[in-house]
């Protein structure tokens, strides 16, 4: 028997058959294994599948409300903020247009001499950042007057005094 096995490994032919049939067993046995592996987990997904794909799916939808509400807080936060600013710069805006009608009416009558010199923009700026945010009418009748000052006389009126105004008001 031997001399049978030795024959049939020296035997190319042989060889050939033997590794045809060896493979072929090897995939038998591979299918084999990846039955026996399947075999638990579809088990498990018959078992345990359903209640975990419910959870799975509770879970997500919790999620997807979760992030929906905070959405919702965001998306009112920012109307609230939107109003606000919209609320504060059009009270700034009626503050700045009742200072220049006060400065308008403030205005000497045709003829008087007005300096050539123009009025610094870093001064408008800073006399609006003083005072848009004041509403007295008063204090508009006042700052108007010397904002018609400032365009006949540009130079003429010191910040420092700005400051000193505002915080008389």
């Amino acid at each position: 028997m031997a001399d049978d096995e030795n024959k049939s490994e020296c035997n190319p032919t042989a060889v050939i058959a033997s590794t045809i049939i060896n493979s072929q067993a090897a995939e038998k046995l591979a299918d084999a294994i990846r039955g026996l592996v399947q075999l638990p987990q579809n088990a498990l997904d018959y078992v345990v599948g359903p209640a975990r794909i419910t959870k799975v799916n509770a879970a997500r939808a919790e999620a997807t409300v979760i992030q929906a509400r905070a959405q919702a807080e965001i998306e009112k936060i920012r109307a609230e903020t939107s109003d606000f600013v919209l609320d504060r710069e059009m009270r700034k805006t009626l503050n700045r247009q009742a200072i220049l009608s006060e400065a308008q009416k403030a205005l000497p009558p045709p003829g008087t001499h007005v300096s050539d010199e123009t009025i610094s923009p870093d001064f408008v700026h800073t006399f609006f950042d003083e005072f848009d945010g004041i509403s007295d009418p008063e204090v508009h009748k006042i700052i108007g007057k010397l904002f018609t000052g400032e365009v006949l006389r540009p130079g003429s009126f010191p910040r420092r005094t700005m400051r000193v105004l505002r915080d008389l008001e």
